[in-house]
């Protein structure tokens, strides 16, 4: 049986980055779920009587890669045409059809990452009002405006924007430059303009939406300049949440449907991959949802987007299901496809460098030297660990490396973790200068040895014990035995 055997494909246009495609692409792609159908509804309630003052703004959040900018812009298409026939696509979530009776423009400000960049005079000229330099004073580009001044300018502002019917003004991309903003005081600055840009708009009907990541606006943990920044905002907003749910509803909906029969079937897969690897732990509603992504690389998809701006997990999700439709039932997509996917991405970011040399090392200088019946194995647990020191703060275990590339063989009597752990011991013993390794046994835990941070991780395992090595290579001389 193929994973094609137990899903329905529903063919569909590629789906666009946001910021980049034209309105009929992203209606043309768009795929409404129940939260983002609810979401809509809320933001349609607080313009159904535009230009009406509003009562404040939202704080929209979630992980990056969940699709918030998406959202906003498919609903920017339909409040331009309040007679757009397709309207009705929001009932079921807005039965009052509380609705714009007019016209409502949108605009997308894509804030700059780089906090040398002046936010104010940055917004001031995006809003189309730039601050004149005045004959004779010594002022260079570089130098923001007060907030007194921005202020002023936002006000002449929101009287331009009245004349273009402006309704919905989103800032977007706010977290990567709060990342990159070491200093409190200027954080508690960019945070003062943000409200300064909210409560100018505001009296004239302009929803105003703020996009953050979530781990910006968690109050758990957060300092006393934090609380009083977001509780300063939070008074003129809202907080709208979007999940990673909604994507698995595109999956399981939109791109590979699935019967009774073939859900039984994907369930089916799940309780034999569950018997060869007992930690193996995902919910089985969650599976078939997903298949035949792998759950692991699922949640992997949205950490990747911090890495990779232009990464997609949607885009990804629709190109690996395709991809992988006539690939034997239980193969999943597993970590070390999508690092393939991604590897050359990786390659072109400098950051990780040091990394990636130690994994093309490892798989040009040590894997060919193993034995013949594991190097593909092999390649696959230094595909995986490379894609996990890279994307994850934790280091994987010899279980998490067996359950996310799904290591086992189809002998029952040959355990799949040990297996694992014994080529991980061949791996150390000629390629241990590439890796970072702690903890024994199945827990003992696995990265890629950063050589310019080299004193940060223990190297590779000592050699143990005769009496333990060959209790931890026992697997490994059965599993040559059976391919020989």
């Amino acid at each position: 049986m193929l994973i094609g055997d137990h899903l329905t494909l529903h063919p569909r246009p590629a789906f666009p980055d946001p910021l980049e495609a034209d309105g009929h692409s992203i209606r043309e792609t768009y795929v409404l779920t129940r939260e983002t159908g609810e979401i809509c509804a809320r933001i349609l309630r607080r313009l159904t009587s535009y230009a009406e003052p509003q009562p404040g703004g939202f704080f929209f959040t979630g992980e990056r890669g969940v699709g918030k900018t998406h959202l906003l812009r498919y609903l920017g298409t339909f409040l331009e045409n309040p007679s757009d026939p397709e309207w009705g696509v929001f009932q079921p979530f807005l039965p009052d059809n509380a609705q714009p009776h007019v016209a409502v423009n949108s605009f997308f400000i894509n804030i700059p990452e780089d906090p040398a960049i002046p936010l104010g005079r940055f917004l001031a000229a995006q809003l189309r009002v730039p601050k004149p330099l005045t004959p004779g004073v010594n002022e260079t580009p570089e130098t923001d405006l007060s907030e007194e001044e921005f202020a002023a300018l936002a006000q002449e502002a929101v009287s331009e924007q009245a004349t273009r019917s402006l309704g919905l003004l989103v800032l977007d991309n706010i977290s990567r430059r709060l990342d990159r903003i070491a200093n409190p005081e200027s954080l508690e600055r960019e945070f003062r303009l943000l409200k300064i840009v909210m409560d100018s708009f505001a009296p004239s009907g302009v929803l105003v939406v703020l996009i953050m990541d979530e781990q910006h606006l968690k109050w758990e943990g957060a300092t006393g300049l934090q609380l009083t920044l977001m509780n300063s905002l939070g008074d003129s907003c809202d907080f709208i949440w979007l999940s990673r749910n909604h994507i698995v509803e595109i999956i399981a909906s939109a791109l590979a449907s699935k019967n009774d029969g073939q859900k039984l079937a994907i369930r089916g897969i799940l309780n034999r991959l569950r018997k060869k690897l007992p930690h193996f732990g995902t919910k089985a509603e969650n599976f078939i949802d997903l298949y035949p992504i792998h759950p692991d690389v699922f949640y992997s998809l949205f950490r990747l987007r911090s890495l990779l701006p232009g990464f997609s997990p949607l885009r990804f999700v629709q190109s690996a299901i395709d991809a992988m439709s006539g690939k034997p039932a239980e193969r999943l997509v597993t970590l070390d496809f999508l690092f393939d996917e991604i590897v050359d991405d990786l390659r072109a970011h400098g950051k990780y460098k040091s990394l990636l040399h130690a994994y093309d090392r490892l798989q040009q200088d040590v894997v060919p030297f193993l034995k013949p019946a594991v190097q593909a194995r092999a390649q696959l647990l230094v595909k995986g660990i490379a894609f996990l020191s890279i994307c994850e703060s934790q280091p994987p275990s010899v279980r998490a490396l067996t359950n996310s590339l799904l290591i086992y063989h189809d002998a029952d009597f040959l355990p799949s973790y040990s297996m694992t752990s014994a080529i991980l011991i061949e791996l150390e013993q000629k390629g241990g200068k590439y890796l970072a390794v702690e903890g024994e046994k199945q827990d003992r835990r696995y990265r890629l040895l950063d050589s310019s941070n080299r004193l940060c991780f223990p190297t590779a395992r000592d050699l143990v014990s005769n009496e333990d090595e060959f209790a931890l290579q026992f697997p490994l001389l059965v599993y040559e035995w059976l391919h020989s």
